[in-house]
C-alpha cells in the first residue's frame, strides 16, 4: 500500500485528518513509541513462551509422529518449533499495546489447548520482566556511566516532537501496556518524564483497572474535548484502534526495533489497517508533521 508523502518526508498521509481538527491534547505510547530502553523485548518474551510450548504433550506427540514418518528428531523438533514460533509471533504482535498481561493470558490458553495446566497469566509476566529486567539494567548501567547518551535511549528526534507539541499548550500523557512502576522511572531515564504534565499510566496487577481506552475516554471527558483536539500516537495496533473508536487523530510509528524474528515487518501493514491517519517509522522530520498537524486547524 502506497500513500501520499508530506513533501520532504517519509511520513505517509493514509486518510486526510478530520474537518476542524484542533490537537489540544496528546497520547503517547512509551515502549517504541518514545523509549527504546526495552528494545529487543521480542527476544525475551518469544523464547520464554516457545520453549515452554515445546515441553507441551501436543508438540511432543507431533514430534514423535515426524520421526515415526522416517525425519531424524532435529528436523522434526525444528519443523514442531517453527510452526509454535509463528503462532507466539502471532498473537505477540497483535497483542502489542496492550498491558503485557495480555500476551501472557494468550499463553496461558494455548499452553493449556497443548495439554499442559498453566501458571496464572500473572505468574508468567513476573518471570517475563525478571528476564527482560538485565537488559533494561546494563542499558541504564550504561547511560550512568556515559557509554550511552540519552538520545540513544529515546526513538530518534521523539522528544523534539514533545517540545513542539508543548510549544503549542498542548498537554501530553503517557499511556503504556509496560506496568506503571517501569513507565515512570524510564521515562525519567529516558529525560521524558517532565514533559508528560497530564500524567503518565502503566499497567497494573489487576489490568482491569487500566487500559488505553479508558485513559483516553478520560482525557476528553474530563477536558470537554471534542475528538478531533486529541491526538494518540503508538507503534501498537491497541491505541490506533482506541483513537480511532473515540473519534481521535491516530499515528502510527513503525519502529525498527531490533529482534530476530523480522516482527518489524508487518508493523507498518498492521498500522495502517489499525486505522492511522498518519505513518511514519520514527520523528525525524517531526517539524514538517508539526507543520502538517497545525496548519489543518481551522
Amino acid at each position: 500500500m502506497e500513500f501520499k508523502k508530506i513533501p520532504g518526508t517519509n511520513i505517509e498521509i493514509c486518510e486526510d485528518l478530520p474537518a476542524n481538527c484542533h490537537i489540544k491534547h496528546a497520547l503517547f505510547d512509551f515502549d517504541g513509541t518514545i523509549s527504546m530502553l526495552r528494545d529487543g523485548w521480542q527476544d525475551v518474551m518469544v523464547p520464554m513462551m516457545v520453549d515452554e510450548l515445546m515441553e507441551a504433550p501436543v508438540e511432543k506427540e507431533k514430534i514423535a509422529k515426524l520421526e515415526a514418518s522416517g525425519i531424524s528428531k532435529a528436523e522434526a523438533v525444528q519443523q514442531v518449533q517453527k510452526g509454535v514460533e509463528a503462532v507466539v509471533i502471532d498473537f505477540v504482535e497483535l497483542l502489542t499495546g496492550k498491558e503485557t498481561i495480555f500476551q501472557m493470558m494468550q499463553f496461558a490458553e494455548e499452553l493449556q489447548k497443548r495439554g499442559t495446566p498453566p501458571l496464572t497469566p500473572l505468574e508468567y509476566k513476573k518471570e517475563y520482566y525478571r528476564r527482560l529486567d538485565p537488559i533494561v539494567d546494563t542499558r541504564k548501567a550504561k547511560l550512568t556511566r556515559g557509554e550511552m547518551t540519552q538520545e540513544e535511549t529515546r526513538v530518534p528526534l521523539s522528544i523534539n516532537f514533545l517540545h513542539e507539541l508543548q510549544q503549542r499548550d498542548v498537554k501530553l500523557y503517557l499511556a503504556s501496556g509496560t506496568d506503571e512502576e517501569y513507565v515512570k522511572k524510564e521515562a525519567e531515564t529516558i529525560g521524558t518524564a517532565h514533559l508528560f504534565t497530564g500524567g503518565i499510566w502503566g499497567a497494573r496487577d489487576d489490568y482491569k483497572s487500566f487500559n488505553k481506552a479508558k485513559a483516553i475516554k478520560m482525557i476528553i471527558e474530563k477536558n470537554n474535548l471534542k475528538p478531533n483536539e486529541i491526538l494518540v500516537t503508538g507503534d501498537g495496533i491497541v491505541e490506533i484502534e482506541n483513537a480511532r473508536e473515540f473519534g481521535g487523530i491516530a499515528i502510527g510509528v513503525y519502529t525498527n526495533e531490533g529482534n530476530r524474528y523480522n516482527m518489524n515487518k508487518r508493523k507498518r501493514e498492521r498500522l495502517i489497517n489499525a486505522g492511522s491517519h498518519i505513518i511514519m517509522p520514527d520523528f525525524t522530520h517531526y517539524r514538517e508533521l508539526v507543520n502538517y498537524l497545525f496548519n489543518n486547524v481551522k
